[in-house]
């Protein structure tokens, strides 16, 4: 099965930046090297093999103890949102 090439817009769609800010990152060398001309880009390339999937493999053994000090991950995820007038 072949992965499907993505451009620019593409790009610029799923990682919410404009196609031109996108260009000056391929020439900063911010993006890897294009799989096609166009440029086009296999998502492998940019954003690693895709997710398994099938069953969940067993975990042998019991889950390692947490601590305080290692205790579960919190991510927080921040939105900014500029507007036209600067507020």
């Amino acid at each position: 099965m072949s992965e499907s090439l993505i451009g620019y817009r593409e790009l610029a769609g799923q990682l919410g930046y404009s196609r031109g800010a996108l260009r000056t990152m391929k020439l900063r060398g911010k993006l890897p090297p294009p799989d096609a001309p166009g440029p086009r880009w296999r998502p492998s390339t940019l954003f690693g093999p895709p997710a398994r999937t099938g069953p969940v493999p067993a975990v042998l053994g019991p889950a390692p103890a947490t601590t305080e000090a290692s205790g579960p991950r919190v991510v927080v995820t921040i939105t900014v949102e500029v507007r036209a007038d600067g507020r």
